[in-house]
């Protein structure tokens, strides 16, 4: 019963598509659990009181049809969230659940709430008793529960009742196929994947999702439009947040109720479930799970384990060839520490500074590539400093590691000096001397009329042993933007992009035309999905989306539970027809983000976590 995270990611997309709403919502989250314990508005009131069966109560629609009547109903108490904050606990009826239903469609369980400030020990009321609740019927958020705030308003029968069984939760239960199960003991049965860990360092709630298949965002799978939306619509349906039973906000750092440093746990992994029964619980637009009690609060019950059924990669994809290319978003490399310059975006300190230079230089050495395209770059003359500082302080960082003098890094070119044409972050290109060998300057094609707040490719022509090969970094505008998506499924800005790649089609013929080769290879975060409109300007153009053709199933980024690609290589076909390969390392898209730099949790020495966007690597044949 927790709010959707405010979604605070550190990436510029992330950082920038919410960066608007995150101080509103995060003020939201801070009376979010009085809005839920205390405004409930005004509760109804009835003359006569009907003594009323539970699944009367819940009926066998999304709300009750007694909404507005006063009404007894006796039930087992199954879950108590007093302590975790919730002003409140669930009844299920005695003898209920299991594998037999006497009341097909409708749920034999309801939660009561008792009122703001309620004290937890206030009713005597413990788990395992039966109590006699009366009060009115409402709707809270799409919650069905009985206000139970006046004196006497719930006794315990001292004769007690059958303990309650907990009934399957099938993962081919989605959305409302879980209605007749609401606030019900449940013990999920089938495969559950976690399928995203961003709310669990703020609100201790793990995203699931119901079934073996990978949730891939709409955009990804289908053009814009009615098939893109039905399949964002499922996977969402699918959805399953396993909470914690707490209202309690997290503070990084603070043990979570679900992850240890100790244990690595990915999304794609599978949940093994303990024992003990969950309660089916709604709140704040998800369906979740709630424990017999808080996590937090007690040692029992127990959280549940994992299956590394999406086991990290003990090494880099092979992708053959005698040249390797690479993209990599380095998720805000900043030498300017964001403490000493408000305008920086990347670690507050030197510490975290230090851990974040390690994990980068770790995965890029890693990553076996003799191109690497960076992206979220520090643009380091916007901040005052000499042109190209962080990307020669990377560069250092690399060459120390390995310990001689391998990589060096295209100098930007002249007309991006002037720190008016350019934004906070940049893009780099970067390479081994002993690999490839740079032909002529740098090129970029300044932004058009309209675009100027979007950042400029960088391109440089390399020879590769006997081919002469131009590399593109791109990083086209965010998604970001005032307001609600946009109903197309695309985000705010895609007809900026649409111009960004008509630019970018414009440029690789002039590059074509000054290098005298046909080869030309287009890396980059575009920010936009393999079937948006953004690539099928490139893909009409006649270029190869490599990773979509070449990696099926395959994918860069996970944003709110869903997979996909904004990470792109794009070939023109002479080139195309020498790629041997393309392959994405998913070294940081699956793991929690509380392993990153800014954690205690983070390994300086692991590539894991370096970022958010795992790298795309492209192999090269002579």
């Amino acid at each position: 019963m927790r709010q959707s995270e405010p979604a605070t990611y550190p990436s510029e997309r992330r950082r920038r598509r919410r960066g608007l709403i995150a101080v509103g919502l995060a003020a939201l989250f801070a009376v979010a659990v009085v809005t839920f314990v205390a405004d409930r508005g005004a509760l109804p009131t009835a003359a006569d009181t009907a003594a009323r069966t539970i699944s009367e109560v819940q009926g066998t629609g999304a709300e009750s049809p007694l909404v507005g009547s006063v009404v007894t109903v006796e039930g087992v108490v199954t879950a108590d969230l007093r302590a975790g904050g919730f002003a409140g606990f669930y009844v299920q009826t005695a003898g209920s659940g299991g594998e037999s239903d006497a009341t097909p469609g409708a749920s034999d369980a309801v939660f009561v709430y008792l009122g703001s400030g309620a004290d937890p020990a206030s009713t005597g009321a413990t788990l395992g008793d039966l109590v006699r609740v009366t009060g009115p019927v409402s709707e809270h958020q799409g919650l069905t529960e009985i206000t139970a705030a006046t004196p006497g308003a719930i006794d315990v029968v001292p004769s007690g009742g059958v303990t309650p069984a907990a009934t399957d939760l099938p993962d081919t239960a989605i959305d409302a196929e879980r209605e007749a199960l609401e606030g019900m003991l449940v013990h999920p049965a089938g495969t559950f994947r976690v399928s995203d860990s961003h709310e669990l360092d703020q609100f201790g709630s793990l995203w699931l999702t119901a079934g073996p298949e990978t949730p891939v965002t709409g955009t990804e799978q289908a053009r814009p439009g009615p098939l893109a939306a039905a399949a964002s619509e499922k996977n969402r349906a699918r959805r399953l947040v396993l909470d914690d039973g707490s209202s309690a906000r997290l503070n990084q750092g603070d043990e979570q109720p679900y992850f240890s440093g100790a244990t690595v746990v990915r999304a794609g992994d599978t949940i093994v479930w303990p024992a003990q029964a969950w309660v089916l619980s709604y709140g704040f637009d998800d369906w979740r799970l709630q424990p017999a009690t808080p996590i937090e609060v007690a040692g029992d019950p127990a959280p549940p384990t994992f299956a590394q059924t999406n086991p990290r990669p003990l090494g880099p994809p092979s992708v053959g060839g005698s040249v390797r290319a690479a993209t990599f978003n380095v998720q805000n490399y900043f030498t300017t520490l964001s403490s000493d310059n408000p305008q920086a975006r990347g670690a507050a300190t030197p510490a975290q500074f230090r851990v974040q230079k390690s994990k980068i230089v770790s995965a890029i050495n890693g990553l076996g590539a003799d191109v690497v395209c960076l992206l979220e770059i520090e643009n380091s003359i916007r901040l005052g400093e000499p042109i190209d500082t962080a990307v020669a302080d990377l560069v250092g960082g690399l060459n120390a590691a390995l310990g001689t003098p391998t990589w060096a890094f295209v100098p930007t070119p002249e007309s991006l000096h002037d720190a008016a044409h350019t934004d906070f972050i940049t893009t780099a290109l970067i390479y081994k001397a002993d690999a490839v060998t740079p032909v002529g300057p740098s090129v970029t094609r300044l932004p058009a009329a309209g675009l100027e707040n979007t950042r400029a490719p960088i391109a440089q022509t390399f020879q590769m042993s006997d081919r002469t090969v131009t590399v593109v970094a791109n990083h086209f505008k965010s998604k970001s933007g005032d307001g609600p998506d946009p109903s197309d499924g695309q985000g705010h800005s895609s007809a900026e992009r649409v111009r960004q790649s008509r630019s970018l089609v414009a440029l690789v013929g002039e590059l074509q035309s000054a290098s005298g080769s046909p080869d030309v290879l287009m890396l980059g975060d575009f920010n936009a999905y393999a079937e948006e409109d953004p690539i099928l300007v490139l893909s009409e153009a006649g270029f190869v989306d490599l990773l979509h053709d070449l990696a099926p199933g395959e994918y860069t980024y996970l944003y709110d539970g869903e997979m996909g690609s904004l990470d792109h290589a794009l070939a023109t076909p002479s080139l195309a027809a020498a790629v041997s390969g393309a392959a994405v390392w998913s070294i940081n898209s699956a793991e929690w983000a509380g392993r990153g730099y800014a954690s205690g949790l983070a390994d300086p020495a692991s590539p894991f976590r370096s970022s958010d966007h795992d790298p795309v690597l492209v192999g090269i044949s002579p």
